[in-house]
């Protein structure tokens, strides 16, 4: 059963009705009507007021702002604001069929907000929703089936973390936490987070300081939308969406949105919806701070032996027996992070010698002894270049940040990218 209305008679209850909006096939109005409800997710909890409690207390309060908005009062912030203008807004995704909206919805509120506290438009944070879902929801005993709902996602952000969509990809289906180990080197947090219930309120916060998460009904019509500014005209209350609030029209009378329903639906993945349509505007809530991890970047020492004359380089402050330590050669992580690879220590034991490489132990007679710290394969920005020397008399292997070490010493060329010092 597909559950499908002529778009063409929803199109002429939009105008026969004065709305302001176009209804159209689209990728979500073709999809049966389970599939369709699958696209949706959010349950008020139990504290929460229900979805038609929520329509009606913001209708009543968007009449009043409409009333003021009439008679000319100012608020203290601009009539249109939109953080797509700036570029602080991420790239549109697709929760598919899967009744997580609640974590797509948070993660591109989080995502927008980053930006705009860190003044960084454009910036690549890309945040798991995968982990947000299948490791927090789960735990709560949610699913896709069922849906989730907002403060329970915010507070996972506040106490544990979310971490970059590399260590979980997204795909539809419930299915157990598969977050990589190190997932918390690259966990983005959040200091607290809290409702707003006042229209003007919310306005001042998207001009300001980012994005909000707000959830809504979602009536049948609605899956048919393909531009315009939505008002509900026809059709059966379908159930409780989440979205992200990006930006506001007062000429228009209107939320600027996100949804999670992929770009091929709706203004490019992105609608406008009136004031105090569906429950829009009864609450959003707000991101008070992202905090960034503490990435832990390593003191990389180098030690020397003489028995026979060979050079280490470790993470580890300790100084061996027959080892003495010249100090600290560079800075490297001491646990994976984005865009680095790991640097192996090898050994060869005839003569003994330690060669370092981002490509393990190549050739007959080492003997790889593990990964001795992290480092980039290719330079970015304040890193500087590893040089690797040779030398055969007697053979042993140096590593250091200069180009040139003199008389008896081959460079090999770059082994990796460091820093010179602890980053600020």
């Amino acid at each position: 059963m597909t559950d499908r209305i002529n778009p063409t008679q929803i199109q002429a209850a939009v105008t026969a009705a004065g709305a302001q909006w176009q209804a159209g096939e689209t990728s979500i109005s073709q999809l049966s009507a389970l599939e369709k409800r699958m696209r949706l997710g959010y349950i008020p909890a139990d504290s929460e007021p229900s979805l038609q409690e929520r329509e009606q207390t913001a209708w009543m309060n968007s009449e009043v702002m409409r009333s003021a908005i009439a008679k000319g009062q100012t608020f203290g912030y601009p009539a249109y604001y939109n953080l797509r203008d700036g570029g602080y807004v991420t790239a549109v995704k697709d929760q598919l069929s899967c009744g997580s909206c609640v974590a797509f919805g948070t993660i591109a509120t989080v995502e927008a907000t980053y930006q705009v506290q860190k003044n960084q438009p454009g910036s690549a944070i890309d945040l798991s929703e995968a982990q947000l879902f299948y490791c927090y929801a789960s735990l709560d005993g949610y699913g896709c089936g069922t849906g989730w709902w907002v403060d329970p996602a915010l507070y996972a952000f506040q106490t544990g973390g979310i971490a970059n969509e590399s260590y979980f990809p997204y795909t539809p289906g419930d299915q157990g936490c598969s977050v990589s180990p190190s997932w918390k080197n690259q966990a983005i947090q959040i200091k607290g987070y809290h409702q707003i219930y006042d229209s003007a309120e919310m306005k001042a916060w998207l001009s300001t300081k980012g994005a909000l998460v707000a959830c809504f009904s979602v009536y049948s019509d609605f899956y048919y939308y393909s531009g315009g500014v939505y008002r509900y005209v026809s059709g059966n209350l379908e159930g409780g969406h989440c979205i992200s609030v990006v930006g506001y029209d007062d000429t228009e009378g209107c939320w600027i949105c996100k949804n999670s329903w992929g770009e091929s639906w709706g203004e490019a993945g992105f609608f406008r919806i009136g004031y105090g349509e569906c429950g829009i505007d009864f609450g959003m809530w707000a991101v008070d701070e992202v905090v960034e991890p503490v990435v832990a970047i390593a003191p990389v020492y180098e030690y020397y032996a003489t028995a026979p004359w060979r050079y280490q380089y470790t993470t580890s402050p300790d100084v061996q027996d027959g080892w003495q330590r010249l100090g600290i050669s560079f800075y490297a992580f001491g646990s994976s992070q984005p865009g680095t690879v790991p640097v192996y220590q090898c050994h060869a034991p005839s003569p003994w010698r330690y060669f370092y490489s981002t490509e393990g132990c190549i050739g007959e007679g080492w003997i790889n002894d593990g990964i001795a710290f992290y480092a980039y394969e290719t330079q970015v920005e304040g890193t500087i270049p590893v040089y690797r020397y040779v030398s055969v008399e007697p053979w042993r292997y140096q590593y250091s940040t200069t180009s040139s070490m003199g008389d008896g010493w081959i460079n090999e060329g770059v082994a990796f990218y460091v820093y010179a010092a602890q980053p600020a």
